[in-house]
Formats: C-alpha cells, sequence, structure tokens
C-alpha cells in the first residue's frame, strides 16, 4: 500500500508506530488488524505526507471492507487512546 501510493518512508515507520502503541493497550479481533492498519495509515499520511490519500481511498484498498464511516470511528479512538502523541518526545526516547 504504502509503495502504490508513493507514500514517504517516514509515513510507514509512522504507520508501524501507531500500530504497535495501540495494540501494546488493546487486545483487538484479527478480523479488525486491516481496519487498524488502514486507520494508521490514514493517520500517519495526514501527519506526514504534503497530499494524504482520502479516507475512501483507504476504504477502496481493503475491498471495501470497512466504510467510511467505521474508519473514521477507528481513527477517533486511535487518536484518543494515544492522547494525540503521534510521536515521541526526545526525552521519552532517551529512557
Amino acid at each position: 500500500v504504502s509503495e502504490e501510493y508513493k507514500s514517504a518512508p517516514e509515513t510507514l515507520y509512522l504507520t508501524v508506530y501507531l500500530i504497535d502503541m495501540f495494540l501494546s493497550q488493546h487486545c483487538i479481533e484479527w478480523q479488525k488488524l486491516q481496519l487498524l492498519g488502514v486507520t494508521c495509515m490514514l493517520i500517519a499520511s495526514k501527519y506526514e505526507e504534503i497530499c494524504a490519500p482520502a479516507i475512501e481511498e483507504f476504504c477502496f484498498i481493503t475491498g471495501s471492507t470497512y466504510s467510511k464511516s467505521e474508519v473514521v470511528k477507528m481513527e477517533g479512538q486511535v487518536l484518543n487512546d494515544l492522547n494525540f502523541q503521534l510521536i515521541k518526545t526526545q526525552t521519552e526516547s532517551i529512557h
């Protein structure tokens, strides 16, 4: 997905970081892992990319398995659960 949309490497790194942080706090059904993945990529794209793909693009790449409203709902959950902390601060990464 990252290659198809020609995303910056930082977008992929942030996506993986967000997935890892979310899963360190929650157990989710394996059926929802794809939803979590595309949602974290959406968040990372909004943060890292100049022109992030639209939510509909992320729904499309899942084969329309998830609706726009499901992605938006998961986006809110991820951001709230991570307290909108998308990156580690310098002092956090030292410890």
